[in-house]
């Protein structure tokens, strides 16, 4: 992603909101990829009015905390962007695609097969 692409602080936005909300925990989060836009024609298709970003990410215990942490996350999630560049759906990659399906039936989306 271009630093001077118009959708690039809202991106940025979201990553600090969510490293704000592990501040007072016994895991981080870190990311490990830049943003990368989905530029598949499909998606243009569907979504015309939509741009689609991914990122990855882990957690990781709070160095000295490692024996309170029980499980951690990791995966991808994308980001939807509207034209006026706001992010308006965070969809998680793997588990739960209540999001994805919420992005689709909101936009009434077709799929025929």
């Amino acid at each position: 992603m271009d630093a001077k692409d118009p959708a690039r602080p809202a991106l940025e936005a979201w990553k600090r909101k969510v490293l704000e909300g592990y501040e007072k925990s016994f895991v981080e989060v870190s990311f490990n990829s830049v943003w990368y836009e989905m530029p598949f024609a499909s998606l243009k298709r569907l979504f015309p009015n939509y741009r689609f970003f991914a990122i990855e990410w882990n957690e990781r215990p709070v160095k000295g905390k490692e024996k309170e942490v029980i499980g951690l996350g990791g995966g991808e999630y994308t980001l939807v962007c509207s034209k006026d560049h706001k992010v308006v759906y965070e969809i998680y990659h793997y588990g739960n695609y209540e999001l994805y399906g919420k992005l689709l039936a909101d936009r009434k989306a077709v799929i025929r097969s």
